[in-house]
């Protein structure tokens, strides 16, 4: 491409001081991204404390991060109004886009559209959130059916993280051929190891531990089940979030020396516990695409899933599949591996996950964006 193309990214979910780890997948992106283009973002942000509208601006070479804080507003319409304010002045900053990547359609897909009717050029719609499934579809409000509509009007393309998601959204994207372009793993920081021998095997699982989805008592009703065949194992819990109540839970069902809690930490600080760890667990309801799956098989480490995200149908080399919501399929697959009646190749899972790398990721959003760029 002769041109600089530049690239608008919007997000109904982006980290803030607030929320510093909402969305860092949409920020990852953006900096990948910002290795061949040049890459704005703009982010507005609920900020109660905030008495006026105001930008916080970073920039790093080719990314240009404006995250624009604006009070909350006592009502529904102040809230919607003072919102709308913060992302046109925002917009007033920006000039000459090429391309828009919308990421989320909830609940703030609204603002891909003004983007675009301002900036008058094509928009990629990707969506990473699990509320395209049945259940969750159900308790759309009419304003969110709206924003879906007007979002399909306006796109050019439409993109999913997994193949899983793209399944949920063919009923409301019946005429386009949705993309799947994953998430990325760090190359550079997620790298394999040789896995030692431990006195106890152990185990990993790094999540919201948000009980709608992730399913963390289950993982406890597994992880009682299979003490009472076997105790010599660990799990540590690495999350992100107040993790008090299944601390508290942990220790009721016997689990204090099973379980250990860690976190928040940072990415790079979690590749050690991916290293060590005899297997990743994921005992999750639903999944769009599961980063942490991603990142277990970068560094040769295998996962018991659930069929959820890249996981599903997941073959036999990269894992072991259990049942949703059935404690006893998981503690079997935890036992399996205690026991080393499963064994796994390391190199096969890292020969599997390079199509995770940001060079992998990269060359598809650029085959993808130079199709609607001139």
């Amino acid at each position: 491409m002769q041109k600089e193309v530049h690239i608008l990214i919007l997000s109904s979910w982006y980290p803030s001081q607030i929320k510093p780890f909402l969305g860092n997948f949409v920020q990852r992106q953006a900096k990948l991204l910002s290795s061949r283009y040049k890459v704005t973002v703009l982010y507005t942000n609920t900020d109660n404390s905030a008495k006026s509208i105001n930008i916080n601006k970073t920039q790093d070479v080719a990314l240009t991060e404006l995250i624009v804080h604006h009070p909350k507003g006592n009502w529904f319409l102040a809230r919607k109004r003072n919102q709308k304010k913060a992302f046109n002045k925002g917009l007033e900053s920006i000039k000459d886009v090429d391309v828009i990547i919308g990421n989320v359609l909830l609940p703030r897909g609204h603002q891909f559209v003004t983007a675009v009717k301002k900036f008058a050029c094509p928009l990629l719609y990707i969506e990473h959130g699990s509320y395209f499934g049945n259940s969750k579809r159900q308790s759309w409000s009419k304003i969110d059916r709206i924003v879906l509509k007007m979002v399909r009007d306006r796109t050019n393309e439409v993109i999913a993280v997994s193949q899983v998601l793209k399944d949920t959204m063919k009923t409301d994207f019946e005429h386009f051929d949705i993309k799947i372009i994953g998430n990325h793993v760090a190359a550079d920081l997620f790298q394999p190891a040789p896995k030692e021998i431990h006195p106890i095997t152990e185990f990993l699982h790094v999540s919201t531990m948000d009980e709608r989805t992730k399913n963390p008592e289950g993982i406890l009703d597994a992880c009682v089940l299979l003490k009472n065949q076997e105790s010599k194992f660990l799990l540590t819990i690495i999350s992100d979030e107040d993790v008090s109540k299944w601390k508290i839970l942990a220790t009721k069902k016997g689990l204090r020396e099973n379980i250990k809690f860690i976190g928040p930490l940072e990415w790079s600080e979690l590749v050690p516990y991916y290293q060590k760890a005899d297997a990743l667990v994921v005992f999750s309801h639903y999944e769009s695409f599961s980063i942490v799956i991603a990142e277990a098989w970068m560094t040769g480490t295998p996962v018991i899933s659930t069929s959820v995200g890249i996981a599903h149908n997941m073959d036999a080399a990269m894992g072991i599949l259990v049942e949703k919501n059935v404690p006893k399929s998981l503690s079997q697959a935890m036992l399996s591996v205690i026991n080393k009646e499963r064994s796994f190749d390391q190199n096969e899972i890292i020969r599997h996950a390079a199509q995770f790398k940001g060079d992998a990721l990269l060359e598809k959003w650029s085959e993808t964006i130079e199709q609607h760029v001139e």
